[in-house]
Protein backbone atom coordinates (compact mmCIF):
# COMPACT_ATOMS: atom_id res chain seq x y z
CA UNK A 1 0.00 0.00 0.00
CA UNK A 2 2.52 2.24 1.12
CA UNK A 3 4.72 1.59 -2.02
CA UNK A 4 1.78 2.16 -4.59
CA UNK A 5 1.33 5.76 -2.67
CA UNK A 6 4.76 6.67 -3.14
CA UNK A 7 5.01 5.62 -6.76
CA UNK A 8 1.34 7.30 -6.89
CA UNK A 9 3.30 10.57 -5.74
CA UNK A 10 6.55 9.91 -7.66
CA UNK A 11 4.04 9.63 -10.88
CA UNK A 12 2.53 12.80 -10.29
CA UNK A 13 5.69 14.92 -9.62
CA UNK A 14 7.10 13.38 -12.87
CA UNK A 15 3.99 14.64 -14.55
CA UNK A 16 3.94 17.98 -13.06
CA UNK A 17 7.48 18.84 -13.78
CA UNK A 18 7.13 17.58 -17.95
CA UNK A 19 4.07 19.21 -18.26
CA UNK A 20 5.15 22.69 -16.39
CA UNK A 21 4.72 25.40 -18.79
CA UNK A 22 6.56 28.04 -20.18
CA UNK A 23 7.12 32.14 -20.33
CA UNK A 24 5.51 31.70 -24.04
CA UNK A 25 3.01 29.10 -23.70
CA UNK A 26 1.75 32.00 -20.63
CA UNK A 27 2.18 34.76 -23.06
CA UNK A 28 0.46 32.81 -26.41
CA UNK A 29 -2.18 31.82 -23.13
CA UNK A 30 -3.12 35.31 -22.32
CA UNK A 31 -3.04 36.58 -25.53
CA UNK A 32 -5.75 34.07 -26.98
CA UNK A 33 -7.96 35.15 -23.71
CA UNK A 34 -7.91 38.44 -24.15
CA UNK A 35 -8.58 38.37 -27.87
CA UNK A 36 -11.53 36.42 -26.93
CA UNK A 37 -12.86 38.79 -24.68
CA UNK A 38 -12.70 41.67 -26.44
CA UNK A 39 -16.18 42.28 -29.02
CA UNK A 40 -14.94 44.83 -31.53
CA UNK A 41 -13.10 43.47 -34.86
CA UNK A 42 -10.55 46.34 -34.23
CA UNK A 43 -9.85 46.06 -30.71
CA UNK A 44 -8.95 42.30 -31.36
CA UNK A 45 -6.91 43.46 -34.20
CA UNK A 46 -4.84 45.81 -32.23
CA UNK A 47 -4.95 43.36 -29.29
CA UNK A 48 -3.19 40.55 -31.20
CA UNK A 49 -0.52 42.68 -33.25
CA UNK A 50 0.41 44.40 -29.55
CA UNK A 51 -0.11 42.13 -26.79
CA UNK A 52 2.82 39.28 -26.90
CA UNK A 53 5.52 42.21 -26.77
CA UNK A 54 4.33 43.93 -24.03
CA UNK A 55 3.50 40.91 -22.33
CA UNK A 56 7.03 39.40 -22.72
CA UNK A 57 8.65 42.80 -21.83
CA UNK A 58 6.41 43.13 -18.34
CA UNK A 59 5.97 39.27 -17.47
CA UNK A 60 8.88 37.70 -14.92
CA UNK A 61 8.45 33.80 -14.28
CA UNK A 62 9.73 31.81 -10.74
CA UNK A 63 10.28 28.27 -12.14
CA UNK A 64 9.82 26.04 -9.27
CA UNK A 65 10.08 22.57 -11.14
CA UNK A 66 6.68 21.00 -10.85
CA UNK A 67 4.81 24.70 -11.13
CA UNK A 68 5.68 28.52 -12.62
CA UNK A 69 4.55 31.29 -10.75
CA UNK A 70 4.21 34.28 -13.57
CA UNK A 71 3.59 38.19 -12.53
CA UNK A 72 2.67 40.40 -15.04
CA UNK A 73 2.76 44.19 -14.19
CA UNK A 74 1.43 46.13 -16.80
CA UNK A 75 2.72 49.78 -15.42
CA UNK A 76 1.21 50.98 -12.26
CA UNK A 77 -2.20 50.29 -12.97
CA UNK A 78 -2.69 46.30 -14.07
CA UNK A 79 -1.05 43.28 -11.83
CA UNK A 80 -1.72 40.19 -12.58
CA UNK A 81 -0.01 37.09 -11.18
CA UNK A 82 -0.72 33.54 -12.20
CA UNK A 83 0.44 29.65 -11.26
CA UNK A 84 1.37 27.57 -14.48
CA UNK A 85 1.08 23.52 -13.84
CA UNK A 86 0.38 20.54 -15.93
CA UNK A 87 -0.36 22.77 -18.84
CA UNK A 88 -2.86 25.18 -17.88
CA UNK A 89 -3.25 28.13 -15.69
CA UNK A 90 -4.60 29.76 -12.43
CA UNK A 91 -4.65 33.25 -12.27
CA UNK A 92 -3.99 33.74 -8.02
CA UNK A 93 -3.76 37.86 -8.16
CA UNK A 94 -5.80 40.46 -10.44
CA UNK A 95 -4.97 43.84 -9.23
CA UNK A 96 -5.92 46.89 -10.61
CA UNK A 97 -4.41 50.41 -9.30
CA UNK A 98 -6.77 53.25 -9.14
CA UNK A 99 -4.23 55.59 -9.88
CA UNK A 100 -5.97 59.10 -8.52
CA UNK A 101 -7.33 57.31 -5.27
CA UNK A 102 -3.88 55.49 -4.47
CA UNK A 103 -5.88 52.34 -4.01
CA UNK A 104 -5.54 48.94 -5.26
CA UNK A 105 -8.68 46.70 -5.75
CA UNK A 106 -9.07 42.44 -6.58
CA UNK A 107 -10.66 42.17 -10.46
Amino acid sequence: MKNRLIIGIILILFVAAITNPSKEKYIAYVKETSIQQKNNIVERGVYSFFISPVMNLSTTSHDYIFFTIFETDIGEAIKYKAIGMFNKFILIGNEKQDIKNNSVYKL
